[in-house]
């Protein structure tokens, strides 16, 4: 059997290379030298990830994580596993259990991604975001994370934004396929709404009303362009101070432009007291009920 330390390198290489089955035989060799080196366990899971061999992956990596529980590549190697395979929930309480493992700033980065992905499946919005604004702060020139922000924000509708996400991604990696897919795809979205925009727009010329101008403000809003959106929904309000989807509008365009407060909150809160108030209108008898209900009595 030959050097351990130099199998472990020639491993990387073949790895790097994409000759994952290879590279899963170097890691072996180390491995059957040392089979507490928890480091070269995750690395054979992660060739098994590559080679779409999911479970054998999840099983191999969280043996790394019993063998050694305080190293950074093991967790690692379990977080891809179970993010190659789709497994959200597993995925969350494995980072969840992670918590404390000594990662370098680009893991932590990479782990965040994975994460926002997880929550992106299981379509938790706010989270998904959180998860994929802190990769992206962790790890700035990564590709994945950008793509995870890009997600997330598709997710919350919020279309202009996330073709920038995605377009910073393919930046970074211009050769990668799923990003520059990822990229045409959102473009076209942004297109229709860009022709949505302009037919609202138009019909702005014949009537003002509330509801065009409160339309132009939330095809704004979906593109990204927040000052915008929130004057929009301020011209609605000015034709119609109880436009309660303008005020909501308002509220959160003032909010993704950079947390406007106290505006934005006053907006939510001018919003829900003018909700209150038609719902309590909506269920107040008329003379007519009345009269119904006095009738079903009798009978």
């Amino acid at each position: 059997m030959g050097d351990p330390d130099e199998a472990f390198a020639r491993a990387g290489v073949l790895f790097d290379e994409g000759r994952y089955e290879e590279a899963f035989a170097a890691y072996g060799e180390v491995v059957a030298a040392d089979p507490t080196r928890a480091r070269a366990i995750g690395a054979q899971a992660r060739c098994l990830s590559a080679l779409a061999r999911h479970d054998e992956a999840i099983a191999l990596a969280t043996r790394a994580v019993e063998v050694d529980v305080a190293q950074p590549y093991a967790h690692v190697a379990l977080i891809v596993a179970l993010h190659s395979a789709s497994r959200p929930e597993p995925l969350i309480a494995a980072v969840g259990e992670a918590e404390g493992v000594a990662f370098s700033q680009i893991q932590r980065g990479s782990i965040q991604a994975m994460l926002a992905y997880a929550y992106v499946e299981l379509d938790q919005i706010d989270h998904a975001y959180a998860a994929a604004s802190k990769s992206v702060e962790l790890a700035p020139e990564s590709a994945m994370a950008h793509c995870a922000l890009a997600s997330a924000l598709g997710l919350q509708n919020r279309m202009g934004p996330a073709l920038a996400a995605i377009e910073r991604a393919v930046a970074i990696e211009p050769t990668d396929a799923f990003y520059a897919d990822r990229r045409d795809t959102l473009r076209k979205g942004v297109e229709i709404l860009e022709g949505a925009l302009a037919e609202a727009r138009a019909r702005l010329d014949g009537s003002p009303s509330a509801d065009a101008w409160s339309d132009v403000g939330a095809l704004l809003d979906l593109l990204g362009r927040y000052r915008e959106a929130a004057t929009a929904f301020e011209q609605a309000i000015a034709i119609d101070p109880a436009h309660v989807a303008a005020w909501t509008g308002k509220g959160w365009a003032l909010h993704r432009e950079g947390g406007r407060f106290p505006e934005d909150v006053l907006a939510f809160q001018k919003a829900d007291e003018l909700g209150k108030r038609k719902s309590k209108r909506a269920k107040k008898p008329t003379k007519t009920t009345k009269k119904s209900a006095k009738k079903a009595k009798r009978r």
